[in-house]
């Protein structure tokens, strides 16, 4: 049993005190999983020299060193939606289906204290190119008949240029698609909004967090 995500990622030690779990990954995933089921294929029981990795040994908590953020995440391949039963899926904001979540970016440069993105993807924000994105989405509308899609990218608008072309690529293959995406108020204008809109996003979760500007300085 293999653990990932944000919990494991800050409390290492709590998430392999279950006897329940073998192993956690710890940042990103996708390297280290491919490296740890390899060792798992060859039976070769020496993790150490896997990065990012949390093990039990002697029933003492092993951890490895932090593998380094994948700068280009372009280069990762499309995950294989077609191992979900798709229509099982919807979201609290779902309008339409089939659903299913999407996201373009990884990391944040923002420190806002009561979030684990940036101890899970870095401060330095990373994202697909448009054209990346428009494969994904091609192979979820085409391949998979998907007709809304949650784009679950902790501030979907932080680059604006690259939100436009993405829905320039969007407009021009005119899917039958509605979106969702998370964002910040100070990083959209009308334009922007208005672009978003034609090319098929119809709401927008921002984080309003507090009335009291004494909480927002807390929480940074």
């Amino acid at each position: 049993v293999i653990a990932g995500g944000v919990h494991p990622t800050v409390e290492p030690h709590h998430t392999l005190e279950s006897p329940d779990i073998d192993f956690i990954v710890r940042g990103e995933g996708e390297l280290t999983m491919a490296e740890l089921l390899k060792a798992l294929e060859e039976k070769n029981n020496d993790f150490s020299k896997i990065p990012g990795l949390g093990f039990k040994k002697e029933n003492q908590v092993v951890l490895t060193s932090f593998r380094d953020l994948i700068p280009d995440i372009n280069i990762l391949p499309i995950p294989s939606y077609e191992l979900f039963n798709i229509k099982k899926y919807r979201g609290p904001y779902t309008s339409r289906t089939p659903f299913m979540i999407m996201t373009r970016s990884r990391g944040c440069p923002f420190l806002c204290t009561f979030c684990g993105v940036t101890k899970m993807f870095g401060r330095r924000y990373r994202v697909q190119t448009p054209q990346r994105s428009i494969k994904e989405v091609d192979y979820l509308v085409n391949d998979l008949g998907v007709k809304e899609i949650g784009f679950k990218d902790s501030e979907f608008t932080l680059d604006q240029k690259n939100v436009e072309e993405f829905c320039d690529l969007l407009i021009e293959k005119n899917y039958d698609l509605t979106w969702n995406c998370n964002g910040r108020v100070n990083h959209v204008t009308p334009s922007l909004l208005g672009k978003m809109k034609k090319a098929g996003c119809y709401s927008i979760t921002y984080g309003i967090e507090s009335g009291d500007q004494k909480i927002l300085d807390n929480i940074k």
